[in-house]
């Protein structure tokens, strides 16, 4: 299957050298397009920065989930680069859009230490439905 989802480059590299195992082919994509060394940090912090939601429209679930691979992606390059629940909380909630303001206020009153990032997303996504 993984075969028949790729084209172009992606096909190229695992077709030429890993025809008999799906691991290899795996492993070589990741080495590929998940880059792991210093120079790739910048990449993607830049990634993560980057990374906001544009729209009251969009669904901050998704976005919330994609910082998350993003920071799997940190620390994939380095433990130490990851980011940790409560950077992520405060990067969350000072990214939100305005329309968001109430729920950020609540949350806030509230406190974040102790809180996980899945009940902020509920919450968020409770005033996005």
């Amino acid at each position: 299957y993984l075969v028949m989802a790729c084209e172009a480059e992606p096909f190229d590299i695992i077709t030429s050298e890993t025809e008999t195992s799906a691991f290899i082919a795996w492993s070589k994509l990741k080495e590929e397009y998940e880059p792991t060394t210093d120079e790739a940090l910048i990449e993607v912090q830049e990634e993560f920065v980057r990374c906001k939601m544009l729209s009251k429209k969009d669904d901050p679930a998704l976005w919330i989930d994609k910082l998350k691979v993003i920071n799997k992606r940190l620390a994939g390059i380095d433990k130490k680069y990851e980011k940790g629940d409560i950077e992520m909380y405060s990067y969350i909630m000072a990214n939100l859009p305005q329309e968001y303001s109430a729920v950020v206020t609540v949350l806030k009153a509230q406190g974040i230490g102790g809180k996980t990032l899945s009940v902020l997303r509920t919450s968020v996504r409770d005033v996005w439905k």
